[in-house]
């Protein structure tokens, strides 16, 4: 004799471990194959696209012109604290309210006034270096990825707005002119490049990835496998010399070549490549580390 089905109107029906599942609807990311797509569906929190990434990639580099005279002012305050210390403690010099009030008051003016020279200035730099790099790229059929592209970039733009003094270094035989010029890359073009990558390839990653979160993490789900080292054609490499030889005729009509110009660019080239690989993998760990993701989450 079988007993009969339970009755679902009775209390004790649904035991604690056998309750209904609740109908729930997880976000799933919306294709963005249509203008507004993402503005509609996006979750709370998540930042839209940019209308243009060139655009985006560009002011985010500017941003980077104007923290470049903020971190060096605070690199050299920090040096002449530590002078300054130095000597008070040696009896040397007696401390003075009013003058350090005054002298700081002066440092926070100049500080305002030169980040938003350097933003700019950055931003005039940056528009121009990217057409020229997009046109380049647009000739030789290459689009590299936008990490890279953009740690490139943000190092090249870096180099357009530091590096013009080298033009006035003529004379390798003058002395000091060697500890002259390594103290100018280390102060200018060196820590410029730096923050220029560091923008640039944040910028890049936001391009590649996406700028929304659940973009970003659909990114790492489904990145695809590492492209084939690039290859050049023979119209490639005939593009790519043309370039050079606009470039080194456009330096020779201006007057621009120079020692010094030379010297900055065969020293900024091994530079560039070393510290790009270093902060486009830093980048790259800290939006794992925003995401909460594993630290070998290939990209």
């Amino acid at each position: 004799m079988h007993n009969p089905p339970p009755d679902p109107a009775q209390e004790d029906y649904w035991a604690p471990h056998q309750l209904p599942p609740t109908p729930t609807t997880p976000y799933a990311a919306p294709k963005f194959d249509a203008p507004g797509v993402f503005e509609k569906h996006r979750p709370p929190g998540d930042d839209p696209d940019p209308t243009d990434d060139w655009l985006y990639l560009g002011g985010r580099i500017a941003l980077a012109g104007g923290c470049y005279p903020l971190v060096l002012l605070c690199l050299m305050l920090v040096w002449g604290g530590v002078v300054f210390a130095a000597e008070l403690a040696a009896g040397d010099v007696r401390f003075d309210v009013d003058a350090f009030l005054g002298g700081a008051m002066l440092m926070l003016s100049i500080a305002v006034a030169s980040g938003l020279f350097g933003l700019f200035w950055c931003a005039a730099a940056a528009l121009a270096v990217h057409g020229v790099v997009a046109l380049v790229l647009r000739s030789l059929q290459w689009r590299p990825r936008w990490d890279r592209l953009g740690t490139f970039c943000g190092g090249l733009v870096a180099l357009v707005c530091l590096g013009w003094p080298a033009v006035f270094f003529n004379s390798p035989t003058r002395d000091g002119w060697t500890f002259d010029a390594l103290i100018f890359f280390a102060a200018g073009p060196g820590l410029g490049t730096i923050i220029g990558q560091a923008f640039g390839a944040a910028a890049g990653i936001r391009n590649l990835a996406g700028h929304g979160v659940a973009k970003r993490l659909e990114y790492f789900r489904t990145a695809a496998p590492r492209a084939e080292p690039f290859r050049f054609s023979l119209m490639q490499a005939m593009w790519l010399t043309f370039w050079l030889c606009i470039g080194l005729t456009l330096l020779r009509a201006t007057n621009a070549a120079s020692v010094g110009l030379v010297a900055l660019v065969c020293l900024w080239l091994p530079f560039q490549t070393v510290t790009g690989m270093a902060v486009l993998w830093l980048a790259w760990r800290r939006e794992r580390w925003l995401l909460g993701l594993p630290r070998g989450t290939p990209v």
